[in-house]
């Protein structure tokens, strides 16, 4: 009963991390002037474009099963997906659209920032009620355990370090929640964030995300080294902090591709 109430909570977190999404969206772009109408289209675009390069990162391709019948959609929209996947799918599909509507794409980033920080941060709660994207064993006193059935408890079963029968699984970072404390923090620095030029909010979320999940790298559980001690998540990070700190430098420059002037 306990895991089948868990695995509830944990759909219903993942559908309202896209509901909040939406809604601050909406509310940011008004407030910074922007069609709130538009904004909410181009998040809808972000979302299909989240879902969909989420699910090609994280298998190679979209989950097996799904076609245009609607009984498939939900295992669609609720199978795992890779967060860098789900940030570059969903900016590209919503940036399309803004773009073919000769809208200030970068302005849009900037209200979708804090938006997309706070939903991360109920998406990792709902990864943290399922197991996925467990740490490395610790003996901290923040450490926690898993119940079996959880993606934690089967990895570390099948690597043999529990019994298939164990009651939990050996004590692990929880990294899913370092990531929603970083979103936590994200979404803070972000929101306050004034945008005297377009692109400064997004640039810097580029940063903080590409710093955070870079530390937070070391902890997980299921990194797989394919440079040195640099996993796939590493160097996708370092990527996009590169992106960061280069639109922050020539975001001026940026403001003339986005269609508009930094304000005096």
């Amino acid at each position: 009963m306990t895991n089948i109430l868990l695995h509830q909570l944990a759909d219903l977190l993942w559908y309202l991390s896209i509901v909040v999404g939406l809604a601050v969206l909406v509310l940011c772009a008004e407030r910074d002037g922007l069609d709130p109408r538009k904004a909410f289209i181009a998040g809808l675009f972000g979302m299909v474009g989240s879902l969909i390069g989420g699910s090609v990162m994280v298998s190679g391709g979209l989950p097996p099963g799904i076609s245009a019948n609607p009984a498939s959609w939900p295992q669609f929209v609720y199978a795992e997906k890779a967060v860098i996947g789900v940030v570059v799918g969903g900016a590209a599909l919503s940036a399309t659209w803004l773009m073919s509507r000769g809208q200030a794409v970068l302005q849009f980033a900037d209200a979708a920032a804090p938006a997309s920080a706070l939903a991360y941060v109920i998406a990792r709660l709902d990864c943290f009620t399922h197991g996925h994207c467990s740490g490395i064993p610790s003996d901290l006193p923040w450490a926690v355990t898993f119940v079996p059935h959880t993606q934690a408890f089967v990895t570390q079963a099948a690597e043999g370090l529990i019994a298939p029968d164990a009651l939990h699984t050996l004590p692990v970072h929880p990294t899913q929640l370092y990531h929603a404390l970083l979103g936590v923090a994200a979404f803070l620095v972000l929101l306050h964030m004034k945008t005297d030029v377009p692109g400064k909010r997004f640039a810097a979320a580029l940063i903080f995300y590409g710093v955070g999940r870079f530390v937070i790298e070391f902890f997980r559980g299921d990194a797989v080294p394919v440079f040195g001690p640099l996993d796939v998540n590493h160097i996708a990070s370092l990527l996009m902090l590169v992106a960061g700190m280069w639109l922050w430098r020539f975001r001026v420059a940026f403001t003339a591709v986005a269609g508009s002037k930094p304000s005096a």
